[in-house]
């Protein structure tokens, strides 16, 4: 991505410099200087929609861990209530690992 913007930005920097066939060297700048904060608010846009994307990615890997370890709660009735305690995956994958051991 850097080398996009890279890209752009060097355009940017043919297309106002003195062989742009701009007459005012003034006009060439401010124009330089428009290009080039409205690529940088691009970049940045961009940048912060990737790093949404990333942090709503690591929500949802921690939503689903909390919810493996988490207990979970049944009601039996009356005032009792028991905790069932959610599957763990280590308990899985070693369960696994024994059944398989037990079959050889």
């Amino acid at each position: 991505m850097n080398a996009q913007y890279g890209e752009a930005q060097r355009q940017i920097e043919e297309s106002t410099g003195g062989y742009s066939g701009i007459l005012n060297p003034v006009l060439g700048a401010r124009m330089k200087q428009i290009a080039s904060e409205e690529l940088a608010g691009e970049k940045s846009s961009v940048l912060a929609d990737a790093n949404r994307q990333r942090n709503l990615l690591k929500l949802g890997q921690l939503e689903s861990a909390a919810r493996m370890t988490s207990p979970q709660y049944i009601q039996t009735g009356g005032t009792q209530t028991t905790v069932q305690q959610a599957p763990s995956i280590w308990g899985s994958v070693i369960s696994g690992g024994l059944s398989i051991a037990a079959a050889f």
